[in-house]
């Protein structure tokens, strides 16, 4: 079975990565600087998503440098 295909805003292919849990495909997300503030979500802090697979993935966003920020999925626990 081929796996879905993404697109951005200017409609490129979104990079993916595989789900943590199953290995399904899922999209890398970025996020719009304006759209941090109006969401209540910030920067480098913990953060709680349901993937498209229906996974619950745990992200840290992290600045891009282009008034963007990616999704940095967090696999392990830190000691």
């Amino acid at each position: 079975m081929t796996p879905p295909r993404w697109v951005d805003e200017d409609g490129q292919p979104c990079p993916t990565r595989p789900c943590p849990t199953c290995g399904r495909v899922i999209p890398v997300n970025r996020w719009p600087v304006k759209t941090l503030a109006t969401t209540k979500r910030w920067p480098c802090q913990l953060m709680t998503f349901v993937e498209r697979c229906g996974h619950q993935q745990e992200v840290v966003l992290v600045p891009e440098g282009d008034g963007w920020y990616a999704e940095i999925p967090v696999l392990g626990v830190a000691r």
